[in-house]
């Protein structure tokens, strides 16, 4: 559905840019009204890199009780950090399953810190098995649970800077299956508890069925998402892996109704792609379940050769990687400028749609930067799902206005349109 109403709004756009000489957007209003010369209104076709969705990095950091020495690197926007809690478990320690000790967490707070300072966005995941792709190493349910209340502290006074958290903890890479733990009641057991200790950030789990069980819910199509339940959402590592997602799903009809859910949950969705979507579909059809099942992020790292493919494969005039990326998550652009005033005081109207595959769900601000000779005049406030800004500001014909997109830690955005350099997209020149 967001695939058609862009494509009505493209031609929006496309109409309203053609209309106007020398790329300006002319707006009639009841009072003096100006045009805005200069505006770039094209949808970029280079990759557009923001720290809330896109390809991600890996980090790994492996804690142990005591000696704990963080060392991390961090300078892109994107990071997947995966935490090895394996020294805490009797089936790798061979002496007893043990409490994190506060050295552990000292360490990883450090390492929160430095993802915050690099302004750098994180999905968080832990496991026991040190990332190696062994079964059965966790401890006790008990010592689990003890280890996620005491891990939410730390991930609670820094949850500016995560994305979410996936459920993790059991299985070969914290991704939920091959264990004798991977059940439906150490599962409900562990997503209740990440709940109940993690303040407001989204829970992935490794499939959708994890959330009808926990939820217990007996019709998908009647089943509206609410309170904690719209927390919920899917991380998946088997990702086009097969035409049911490496066991994901147990059937294409399944898929379907799954899909459904996802949608209506609107939290990030992303994992590992690792099979060439059009081994079983055709990429029309993979485009439109990447929409709605709101794709935000991906390994850059895994799989490499069907990345690669993304990257030799042109689709809408960029390549598919390209198209992918600028698509992944939220990604806004302006689609309409109006600027009016009485007297000094002008009022711009700024109108953003979604170019993204996951709806818009708040979160950003916006800074209007008014700029003529030497004067420079600013106002700033929060973008609304409504996606409508509408700024007073003291201005003057021929000021030049700047735009400022960030978060409340101040990681900026760039939108999929207008020229952005040093932070700022260029709105254009009152006339």
């Amino acid at each position: 559905m967001k695939r058609l109403v862009l494509s009505f709004l493209l031609l929006i756009i496309s109409f309203t840019l053609l209309s106007c000489s020398d790329d300006s957007i002319v707006i009639e209003d009841n009072t003096i009204t100006y045009g805005v010369e200069g505006f770039s209104g094209a949808f970029k076709t280079d990759d557009v890199i923001n720290p809330n969705a896109g390809f991600y990095s890996t980090r790994y950091i492996s804690l142990k009780e005591s000696g704990n020495d963080i060392d991390l690197s961090c300078s892109m926007s994107l990071y997947h950090l995966r935490v090895d809690l394996s020294a805490f478990s009797k089936a790798n320690n061979e002496s007893s399953d043990l409490s994190l000790t506060e050295d552990s967490l000292n360490a990883l707070e450090e390492a929160f810190k430095i993802f915050k300072a690099s302004k750098s966005m994180v999905i968080i995941r832990f496991a026991y098995d040190g990332f190696d792709g062994k079964s059965n190493c966790e401890p006790s349910l008990d010592m689990i649970r003890n280890h996620i209340e005491n891990l939410s502290k730390v991930i609670n006074k820094y949850s500016e800077i995560f994305m979410a958290v996936e459920c993790g903890l059991i299985g070969p890479w914290g991704e939920m299956h091959t264990s004798d733990m991977a059940n439906t009641s150490s599962f409900n057991s562990i997503i209740g508890c990440w709940i109940a200790n993690i303040s407001d950030l989204p829970i992935l789990v490794r499939k959708p069925q994890f959330i009808i069980d926990y939820l217990g819910i007996d019709d998908l199509d009647s089943y509206t998402p609410e309170g904690e339940d719209l927390r919920l959402g899917v991380y998946n590592d088997g990702y086009y892996g097969t035409e049911l997602d490496t066991g994901t799903y147990e059937s294409l009809s399944q898929r379907e109704s799954y899909t459904k859910l996802i949608e209506k949950l609107n939290n990030p969705f992303g994992g590992e792609i690792i099979g060439n979507p059009e081994d079983n579909f055709s990429l029309d059809d993979v485009i439109s379940e990447m929409d709605r099942v709101g794709l935000t992020y991906l390994n850059s790292e895994w799989k490499t050769s069907v990345i690669d493919g993304f990257k030799k494969k042109s689709y809408d005039g960029m390549s598919l990687y390209t198209y992918i990326l600028n698509h992944m998550g939220e990604r806004l652009y302006i689609s309409s400028i109006s600027v009016s005033s009485v007297d000094d005081i002008f009022n711009v109207t700024l109108t953003f749609a979604n170019y993204g595959f996951k709806d818009y769900s708040g979160g950003l601000s916006l800074k209007l930067y008014s700029k003529s000779g030497d004067t420079t005049n600013s106002v700033e406030l929060d973008l609304s799902t409504s996606l409508t800004a509408e700024f007073s500001i003291e201005s003057s014909k021929s000021s030049e206005l700047f735009l400022s997109v960030f978060d409340n830690v101040g990681r900026e955005y760039e939108l999929i349109n207008g020229s952005y350099e040093n932070n700022l997209t260029y709105l254009g020149k009152i006339v």
